[in-house]
């Protein structure tokens, strides 16, 4: 068997790769809260969103997850050949489950020093050497923590058979994308998506959907890739959802109170390049059926349940830098980073020039929290973890777009209590055979990225974290959001 060329692919804790059990987001004291280590106000947001009154609280510093619950889980399903989760449990007891087995503890380690450091997590767990298959990690309360657990996301890692090459992954497919197929189409279409701009997604825009239906849906159709990723937003409104990848369905969940961002919603490796694969995102879940007007609780509510789709990167083999390539030192690589980050800033401001006139005529969705992709951690480079059949090679990250001015704090201390919440649960997300509706399937032809894309790093660094920009002033308390066709 062909050695892998092994992709880390990094997973903040918003991420809906991770299934939070019992509730993914509410009062910890019940389930999983989200926060953020610098912000000391948390998000109002009512059982009735459409007409009530909100308050999205500002997103500020270390994006964690937290609860006091014994019992609570977090699950990561993944394919792939190893993952990282980063915690600490506050003086929990807790038990890791991976695929019915108990790994060594030696898995476990401190925090300081490894990937997770900079994110403030006291603890790493690194499950690595798996073979290239589907696995299901679970890290489980056994006991009640002295103060709280505190999860701060991880990363996996996927295997592609590249024929020695390294991995390419500057084919980055906008939202705008014409191989995109909408349905229904966009607005002005009744119910249709529609964009919001900003200038921390993907070409400063995404498309949005807040109608909850089983065939509303976004369709991209490709081939020649031998893995995918597909990054989508995660604010207020996001809700349970599907995605259709060829014959498999994985429902999941993206709640959140926070305006958390881009950030990954669906990572597949080891592709083959000669078939044509379809990756469809719709706004429904059979695993919650009434999103719209029953809360986790079952108390009648009335809410937009949403998505907005970013972008999606398609991952090839390299044809000019093989996985045997001299490995560049860290700190070349920090510097040159500096340097392309004003160099790809010039290029950012004419490109949203240019598309600038073409968004100002489609119709924009509430104004969401102005944090980078993957805020406020992004791990730039990953280390490699190998297959056991595997010869190590260099990893190269997934794109980093430049981040703006300011560095967030790594406290982790927040002066104000959240007030008690209710947003959803989910089991984690594992695949099904595909009797879900289906959409009308796309064509297009995938668009290169103009942004940066760096780099491959000497596998015993580790994760390098770019620290990047704090959340824009608060804003206060806004109307209620007025979407099209609603």
């Amino acid at each position: 068997m062909a050695a892998l060329t092994l992709y880390n692919v990094s997973l903040t804790p918003s991420s809906p790769l991770f299934a939070y059990k019992p509730y993914r987001e509410t009062d910890p004291a019940i389930g999983w809260n989200a926060s953020y280590s610098e912000s000391t106000v948390w998000p109002s947001i009512p059982p009735n969103t459409t007409y009530q009154p909100h308050y999205d609280g500002i997103p500020l510093g270390i994006p964690y997850r937290r609860t006091r619950v014994t019992g609570a889980s977090v699950s990561l399903s993944f394919e792939g050949t190893g993952l990282i989760m980063c915690f600490t449990d506050g003086g929990a007891s807790f038990h890791i489950d991976l695929d019915g087995t108990t790994p060594d503890p030696s898995a476990i380690a401190p925090g300081a020093g490894t990937q997770c450091q900079d994110s403030g997590a006291e603890s790493i767990l690194t499950l690595d050497g798996l073979t290239l298959r589907r696995h299901n990690a679970t890290l489980t309360l056994t006991a009640t923590p002295s103060s709280e657990f505190r999860f701060y996301g991880g990363g996996i890692t996927l295997g592609m058979n590249t024929g020695g090459h390294a991995v390419n992954d500057t084919m980055v497919i906008d939202d705008l994308d014409t191989g995109w197929i909408y349905t229904p189409p966009r607005y002005p279409s009744i119910d249709g998506w529609f964009t919001k701009g900003n200038p921390n997604y993907y070409h400063q825009g995404a498309s949005f959907e807040c109608k909850y239906r089983s065939n509303y849906s976004a369709s991209y159709t490709f081939d020649g890739a031998i893995g995918v990723l597909l990054h989508a937003v995660v604010w207020r409104d996001s809700r349970a959802f599907s995605i259709l990848f060829d014959d498999e369905v994985y429902q999941m969940d993206a709640t959140s109170h926070w305006m958390d961002n881009s950030t990954v919603f669906f990572a597949k490796g080891n592709l083959d390049p000669t078939v044509r694969h379809n990756l469809t995102l719709v706004n429904y879940s059979q695993d919650v059926p009434n999103c719209e007007t029953l809360d986790e609780f079952g108390a009648p509510v009335e809410r937009f349940c949403c998505q907005g789709i970013d972008s999606l990167t398609l991952l090839t083999a390299s044809t000019d830098v093989p996985s045997s390539a001299a490995k560049p030192r860290l700190a070349p690589i920090i510097a040159g980073v500096v340097g392309g980050i004003v160099a790809v800033g010039i290029a950012a401001i004419v490109i949203a020039l240019l598309i600038r006139r073409r968004r100002q005529r489609e119709y924009h969705a509430p104004e969401m929290t102005e944090v980078d992709r993957e805020s406020p951690t992004d791990y730039a480079a990953r280390p490699a973890i190998f297959d056991g059949t595997a010869e190590p090679a260099p990893v190269k990250g997934t794109a980093l777009r430049p981040t703006t001015s300011g560095v967030p704090s790594h406290s982790l201390k927040s002066t104000a209590s959240p007030p008690p919440t209710t947003t959803s649960s989910s089991p984690p997300p594992t695949a099904t055979s595909a009797t879900y509706p289906t959409s009308t399937r796309g064509t297009g032809s995938p668009v290169p990225e103009h942004g940066t894309v760096w780099t491959e790093s000497d596998p015993r660094v580790g994760y390098v974290i770019v620290q990047v920009a704090q959340a824009s002033a608060a804003r206060g308390t806004e109307a209620p959001p007025q979407y099209p066709g609603v």
